[in-house]
């Protein structure tokens, strides 16, 4: 089969044009054009802004791991950043009260969505393109992993807690900090140890036959459209109550709406790396996305309610409400069993299956009981979540200790032999995991 290649110029230059209208309506205002098409508008320029961003991700190519990470983070969660964050800020006001109980609904509806969708999508592609029962992840990928578990852990405290505060921040920051630095350490070594591949023509050309600084430029402007974009949708979704009060139904809404409009573009970004053969760097970016939403986005959401409630004279700790905790919980189980089902670095049909069915009733329980099943319906979602983590590892005890084995107990450089050679990497392009080619020696 062969690998897709397309011109995402071209789809760059479309999905641009469609941010137009929202980005018009955000800046002069549009009311003259009906609440309901506002609202519109301001979710087609989030999308279109979403496209934009998801495929310059392929610009991560021939940078450090460590920056690529940081490139990652940034603009994969930035539509996310920007919703919550907005919410939260505005719940502070007494005119808004309402809107803080809304955030958190973008967090873990994003997070909701790549594990329980993206996976399952990503395996799926896999499984057209070349046949396997298995989805094969890369041995250097065990410290991502390892690292959203510590991630869970820190997520199940918040929902206990019940509050997010400045103090939470260094700790959540560390914790991505130590994946960048694991990230960078690995590439160091890398540049040293790795023999020298042969890279394969990129299938997907960014930005062709044009000027190195337009995509740069691309990324910034889809990131104003993203902030100035969110305020009116946020706004209009509020205003024609389908965020009223910051109730189940509201809540639920915005957990569904925000990862179609900005991760849907994503996912199918990585599915087509996947077709491409580019595995490791797909799924990277979905671990790697998942663990800055709750690391990043997470980490800086409590200034907002601190500087805003600032400025009516009352600074504010960002509390939780009883729904927003319990969906923490949820999304905080989903991820533990996702860590649980990846510990042996691959992804089975069954384990694809057993995600896709459990978001899918997850999420359709929510709207069969938008208001009864408040507690009730987030509560039977981790316990299941949660027990079939606990049904895997009981029947595969070695998980766990496979998993920290990759990262610490291997003695030796993650994707190498015990006399540091390179290990076959990629058939499709000869890369490491996040894309990076090894330099070839030049001849003296």
């Amino acid at each position: 089969m062969k690998n897709l290649s397309f011109d995402s110029f071209s789809v760059i230059s479309v999905a641009v044009v469609l941010t137009v209208p929202g980005l018009a309506v955000a800046v002069f205002g549009g009311l003259s054009l009906g609440l309901t098409a506002v609202t519109m508008l301001a979710a087609i320029a989030m999308f279109g802004a979403s496209v934009v961003l998801s495929l310059s991700l392929y610009r991560i190519d021939g940078l450090p791991r460590a920056a690529a990470l940081l490139m990652v983070a940034f603009v994969a969660v930035l539509p996310e950043f920007s919703s919550d964050t907005y919410y939260a800020w505005m719940g502070v006001s007494p005119l808004s009260a309402d809107f803080g109980g809304l955030s958190l609904s973008a967090i873990t509806g994003s997070s909701f969505y790549l594990i329980g969708v993206g996976l399952p999508a990503l395996y799926l592609v896999n499984r057209l393109r070349t046949g396997g029962a298995r989805l094969e992840l890369h041995s250097s990928q065990g410290i991502e992993l390892l690292l959203l578990l510590m991630v869970v852990f820190y997520g199940f405290l918040v929902y206990v807690k019940g509050y997010v505060w400045p103090l939470d921040t260094p700790v959540l920051l560390l914790l991505f900090g130590v994946l960048a630095w694991k990230g960078f350490q690995q590439y160091r070594s890398a540049q040293v140890r790795l023999r020298p591949f042969q890279r394969r023509a990129d299938p997907i050309h960014a930005v062709p036959s044009s000027p190195p600084g337009v995509m740069p430029l691309l990324v910034l402007y889809a990131t104003a459209v993203v902030y100035l974009a969110v305020p009116t949708f946020a706004d209009g979704m509020y205003a024609l109550g389908l965020g009223a009060s910051g109730g189940a139904s509201g809540f639920t809404y915005l957990q569904d709406l925000m990862p179609i409009l900005t991760k849907a573009p994503l996912v199918a970004v990585m599915a087509m790396m996947v077709w491409n053969g580019r595995i490791a760097l797909a799924t990277s970016i979905l671990v790697l996305t998942v663990v800055a939403l709750w690391t990043l986005v997470l980490g800086v959401l409590p200034f907002a309610p601190l500087i805003g409630g600032a400025l009516y004279g009352s600074p504010e700790v960002l509390t939780l409400g009883e729904h927003q905790r319990l969906e923490v919980l949820v999304a905080m189980s989903q991820a533990l069993l996702a860590v649980i089902l990846l510990s042996r670095l691959s992804l089975t049909g069954r384990s694809a299956v057993a995600l896709l069915v459990t978001f899918c009733a997850h999420r359709m329980l929510m709207y069969l009981y938008p208001q009864g099943g408040n507690a009730l319906v987030p509560g039977l979602m981790a316990g299941i979540y949660v027990g079939l983590a606990a049904v895997v590892v009981a029947w595969d005890r070695a998980r766990i200790g496979s998993l920290v084995g990759s990262v610490v107990g291997t003695g030796r450089l993650a994707g190498h032999d015990s006399d540091g050679e390179a290990v076959k990497l990629s058939e499709a392009d000869g890369t490491t995991p996040l894309g990076y080619s090894p330099p070839r020696p030049t001849s003296d």
